[in-house]
């Protein structure tokens, strides 16, 4: 992404400098033609504003509206996320790629040493990473949303590296303690909200890493809903229920003969990688777009109506269980299949449980208004 010179940039170049000598505080007030004690007085008033503002800065998660919804025989439930689009017969989307990759905002001249710091102890806790190359992973990091209109959305997107998500799109990231250039310390979901634009539709998370997921809900052929359970090598599902796949789109590997992001192949990918499955995911029906608020996730719900039955789902999950058994190198992150008829009263049982990602819950929300079963009371964007 080529680098933008806006007000923040200027005015952290003004005043943001933890250290600065009297040379240099006397050559910026002669730049600025005013008297050093007037320059020194402006930059004590800025720093504290711009300390309270912080404090005070409003949350994507506490401005938008979540996701409401409800079926028969259930009590309205919320959701930390807001859909951009539904479509029973499938969103068509499309992209265009900006250059370069994804730059965080100005304001904390320490965030590539953190970056370095996450990915090192993201390598000694997560047992993964001995058995894939350790070193960023590019991602599609999701610009702002541009267009919805009837069943069509469109994405602005660039690049990005997989340890931008660790860094502004995971709990351990946003809650990470900081001191910002300005002299005053924040965490960096602090530090992001200060340049979030409140109330932006075609922006409606942090500016993070803002990741592309696909999230897949695979029915059998007789009409059940694949539930997947993670196992160790998914560090922030490990031992939870969640869709029947969840992919991270990757640009060496899901991208289209234009470069741009292709859902289809990412879904493809994950089915076989996660669970085996050698499947055509051109029948996927992309439901929705999902901007998750907690982590600022983009992410693309699909159905897959399959030919596979239970019983060859349950074989497939467990000849890739022993392949990763018999190779220690190999990643394997479904551990275990469970199958759920959808209707009303099967969904309000299995959500009785607390064992699972709140992304499944949504999938099974989608799939009982695709069966019109559900209703989304807010927090749906249509076009």
């Amino acid at each position: 992404m080529p680098f933008r010179i806006g007000q923040d940039y200027v005015v952290a170049m003004l005043y943001g400098r933890k250290r600065m000598s009297r040379r240099v505080a006397a050559a910026t007030a002669a730049a600025l033609e005013i008297a050093v004690a007037d320059y020194t007085s402006q930059k004590e008033a800025f720093l504290s504003s711009q300390a309270a503002t912080v404090k005070s800065r409003v949350l994507p998660i506490d401005y938008w509206p979540h996701l409401t919804w409800c079926s028969a025989g259930m009590a309205t439930r919320q959701i930390a996320a807001r859909l951009y689009g539904l479509s029973k017969t499938g969103l068509r989307p499309t992209f265009s790629a900006m250059p370069g990759k994804w730059q965080p905002p100005p304001g904390f001249s320490g965030y590539a040493l953190l970056r370095i710091q996450a990915w090192q102890e993201y390598g000694k806790s997560f047992s993964r990473m001995k058995k894939e190359p350790p070193n960023p992973k590019p991602i599609w990091h999701v610009d702002r949303i541009q267009s919805i209109r009837d069943s069509s959305i469109k994405l602005e997107v660039c690049q990005a590296d997989y340890a931008d998500i660790l860094v502004t799109g995971s709990y351990q990231g946003l809650e990470h303690p900081i001191e910002t250039d300005f002299n005053f310390k924040s965490t960096v979901k602090q530090w992001l909200a200060t340049y979030w634009k409140v109330g932006d539709m075609t922006e409606p998370v942090l500016p993070g890493s803002r990741h592309l997921v696909v999230n897949l809900m695979i029915l059998t052929n007789d009409g059940f809903a694949v539930l997947s359970r993670q196992g160790t090598d998914n560090l922030d599902s490990s031992g939870s229920w969640v869709t029947s796949t969840s992919t991270v789109v990757n640009p060496k590997t899901d991208s289209d003969n234009r470069q741009m992001p292709d859902l289809t192949r990412a879904a493809s990918r994950g089915c076989k990688e996660e669970m085996g499955m050698e499947t055509d995911c051109e029948a996927v029906k992309w439901l929705t777009v999902a901007a998750g608020l907690k982590y600022g996730s983009i992410t693309f719900f699909g159905v897959l109506e399959s030919n596979w039955s239970r019983q060859e789902i349950i074989e497939s999950v467990a000849q890739n269980i022993q392949k990763a058994k018999k190779d220690p190198m190999r990643v394997c992150e479904v551990i275990e299949v469970d199958f759920l008829k959808i209707s009303p009263s099967a969904v309000i049982q299995r959500l009785k449980s607390c064992d699972y990602r709140p992304y499944l819950e949504l999938g099974l929300a989608l799939l009982l208004w695709r069966n019109g079963e559900a209703t989304f009371l807010d927090g749906v964007i249509k076009g």
